[in-house]
C-alpha cells in the first residue's frame, strides 16, 4: 500500500518515467496513464465491482444433487 501511495511500484506510468522500461504509460485499457489511481479508481479492466460478465450455469448442479 506504501508503494502505491508513494508512485514507487511497477506500474507503466512510473516505469516509463524513471527507467524507461516500459514503451508507453499508458494502461493496457488504453483509456489513461497507468497510475496507482487509475488503477484503483477508474480503470475497466480491473474493475471488479460489476461482477461475473456471465450468469453463472446451475446445470451442474442440478445433476449432482439429483436422488
Amino acid at each position: 500500500m506504501v508503494r502505491l501511495r508513494s508512485g514507487q511500484n511497477r506500474l507503466n506510468a512510473h516505469m516509463h518515467k524513471k527507467y524507461k522500461l516500459v514503451p508507453s504509460p499508458l494502461c493496457p485499457c488504453r483509456e489513461d496513464k497507468q497510475t496507482a489511481e487509475h488503477v484503483l479508481q477508474r480503470c475497466k479492466k480491473h474493475d471488479t465491482r460489476s461482477g461475473p460478465k456471465t450468469q453463472p450455469s446451475t446445470e451442474n448442479c442440478m445433476k449432482v444433487w439429483k436422488i
